[in-house]
């Protein structure tokens, strides 16, 4: 998980321990006539390219995994790509499959985003009529020079004319909401590519527990690679379904420690936000990371963040505290209720900040296989019939087809049992 951050100068610029903590591969800070860049360096992807990257036409701050560039390095290929020509950057920008934040300066414009959901954090401040700019993996760094901060929003691209100093922003992705395909083998496809795309056995843990989700990604990786990693607190978990995945494969498990001493500093040196860190995920995922970085010795944890969000938005869990948009039913017309992942409460949208910055404070960083942009793209596709046949459907028939063990019991990672009230029975 790098950390980048760019502006104008680097006045009030002065704490960067949360940036440099992303990037245990190297640090640089470099000021020129275009701005003060500085990048914290994690190597995940083919050969390691020192940041910031000076293309033909400007500078490049990368944070991410894409997976465009198949094997070679993400960075490198991105910075071939660009060009001086905004359209042409909005266009490659929006050809990326993966996890990422970038950041683009030329002598004409600045050009910079996340992905199509939220998952690298990206902070920015700007004002036109006194031409500043910062933009910051860490809102601290922002908030600190500024006393401001705004995050750049999901699936928006940011660009500054530098001749006018005016901002807009584009649209990034553009999804296609016909539902026309009767069958999951498209998504079956783009689920193990995902998966295959973003495993490495030499750097890789998946992230377990006794839910769907997790156990989904665990049984692609053991039909197509029959050797991975993966690591589980048990604490609140389903023991027979753990029990029943043992007998599968090997994982590690590790004891809940309760409140994790690290949860103070991230709290104070990132973004000051209960919201965020303070819920029961926080310290059970502190503790995991930890183990992944230093006990695994891996850069790399892959999740099931998505699942629950994007295919089947809290539907069909007989959940009251999971309120959801959708109240049960994919519509014929999805346009009109999408996007439905972060209503209400910027649910995905928090849980992926917080992964990206417990991740990134012990230098490893968090991939998201169900929210590969070409797998949501081949969901959205499905026939709304299919979506609402059963919950998950797609999912429970891939584990049912290789036998591996799942529950449909929704509490787990920690948090508490749910238990219906006497009146609700």
């Amino acid at each position: 998980m790098c950390g980048i951050l760019f502006s104008i100068d680097n006045k009030k610029i002065t704490d960067l321990d949360a940036l440099k903590r992303r990037g245990p591969d190297g640090f640089q800070a470099v000021e020129n006539n275009l701005g003060y860049f500085v990048h914290s360096h994690l190597n995940t992807i083919g050969e390691s390219i020192v940041q910031p990257l000076k293309t033909k036409f400007g500078y490049l701050l990368y944070n991410g995994s894409t997976y465009n560039s198949k094997n070679s390095n993400d960075t490198k290929w991105l910075g071939d790509q660009l060009d001086d020509k905004i359209e042409n950057s909005i266009e490659l920008i929006r050809s990326l499959r993966g996890e990422y934040a970038l950041i683009y300066v030329t002598e004409t414009h600045i050009l910079f985003c996340t992905d199509q959901f939220y998952q690298r954090n990206l902070w920015f401040y700007f004002n036109g009529e006194k031409k500043e700019i910062t933009i910051s993996t860490i809102q601290k760094n922002v908030k600190d020079k500024h006393n401001a901060a705004w995050y750049c929003e999901e699936n928006k691209i940011y660009i500054i004319d530098k001749l006018t100093w005016k901002i807009k922003t584009m649209q990034n992705k553009f999804w296609n909401f016909t539902q026309h395909v009767d069958h999951f083998d498209h998504v079956i496809d783009k689920f193990e590519l995902a998966v295959s795309d973003r495993h490495n056995v030499q750097n890789t843990t998946n992230l377990q527990s006794s839910g769907i989700d997790s156990g989904m990604i665990n049984c692609v990786c053991l039909n197509l690679f029959k050797n991975h990693k993966a690591i589980i607190d048990a604490t609140k978990e389903n023991n027979q379904v753990i029990a029943d995945r043992l007998k599968k494969h090997k994982f590690s498990v590790v004891k809940y420690n309760g409140e994790q001493p690290e949860k103070v500093q991230i709290f104070q040196k990132i973004y000051d936000s209960y919201e965020v860190f303070l819920c029961a995920e926080t310290d059970p995922l502190i503790n995991l990371c930890r183990t992944v970085r230093f006990h695994h010795n891996n850069r790399v944890l892959v999740t099931g963040n998505g699942g629950d969000e994007i295919f089947s938005d809290k539907t069909k869990e007989n959940h009251p505290f999971c309120k959801a948009r959708l109240n049960g039913a994919f519509p014929v017309n999805l346009e009109l209720v999408w996007p439905w992942h972060n209503q209400p409460n910027d649910r995905m949208y928090l849980g992926n900040q917080r992964f990206d910055y417990i991740a990134g404070w012990f230098g490893i960083e968090v991939r998201n296989p169900f929210l590969d942009q070409d797998l949501v793209q081949a969901w959205l596709n499905t026939t709304s019939r299919l979506k609402n046949t059963k919950f998950k459907a797609w999912i429970i028939d891939y584990m049912r087809k290789y036998d591996y063990p799942y529950t449909l019991e929704k509490y787990h990672f920690n948090q508490d049992d749910y238990v219906k009230p006497n009146w609700l029975q």
